[in-house]
């Protein structure tokens, strides 16, 4: 039987399903961060955000779970850790803004949103 190279295997679809999820999380926590640096103390709520997204995101991960000592085997070394991050990549952003603005590394002068 030759492999079908158009149709993902059942872990690819899983791991998938997974990412698209998550990054849609990422892509709430961009909005939500983008909105919480205007506020006049956003360290605590971009902490309450940060640790929701989290906890949403590992709690809808069951499947990838399950899958994710194989899959990992299939992005070995430097360049495949890359494209794994880049698979999550605004889920990435998302919490890295949240984390920024809770450590008060992100503010909005340093942003250039205030005059």
């Amino acid at each position: 039987m030759r492999p079908n190279f158009f149709l993902d295997d059942e872990d690819e679809a899983i791991a998938k399903s997974y990412f698209k999820k998550v990054n849609s999380i990422g892509f709430v926590c961009v909005g939500l961060a983008l909105t919480i640096i205007t506020m006049p103390h956003p360290e605590r709520a971009a902490w309450f955000v940060f640790a929701v997204a989290i906890i949403y995101a590992f709690s809808h991960g069951d499947g990838y779970r399950k899958i994710v000592a194989s899959y990992l085997l299939r992005h070995k070394g430097f360049g495949g850790g890359i494209r794994l991050v880049l698979k999550v990549a605004l889920f990435v952003l998302g919490t890295s803004l949240l984390s920024g603005i809770g450590l008060q590394v992100l503010t909005p002068e340093v942003l250039g949103m205030l005059p």
